[in-house]
């Protein structure tokens, strides 16, 4: 099975890999002490011009760890307006978000 050419938008295939090797980590790491799913986390920052395909990656990224490992946790998204949110604002409303919209 190639993921990649099975979930990869059009055009988008080294964006995808790139992205999908950030995520999977998250999946995959185990505690060193047991086998116990590790609480991990991942932050991915896509830019670029608006209709450029960065929604739309992501949602295929998360599509794909979903489809290779199903009993994982659920995603929590966070989208930004970089317009609205700049600088080191960013990772304070990231911050604060995350403790107000537990997961799924």
């Amino acid at each position: 099975k190639n993921i990649t050419r099975l979930f990869s938008p059009p055009g988008l295939e080294e964006q995808f890999k790139d992205v999908r090797s950030v995520l999977l980590p998250c999946l995959t790491s185990t505690s060193s002490f047991s086998n116990d799913k590790v609480s991990s986390t991942a932050s991915v920052v896509l830019i670029g011009d608006r209709g450029s395909g960065k929604s739309l990656l992501l949602e295929r990224c998360l599509q794909a760890c979903q489809y290779e490992y199903p009993d994982a946790a659920k995603f929590r998204r966070i989208h930004i307006n970089g317009i609205v949110c700049r600088g080191s604002d960013v990772s304070a409303v990231v911050y604060e978000m995350s403790q107000h919209h537990p997961p799924p």
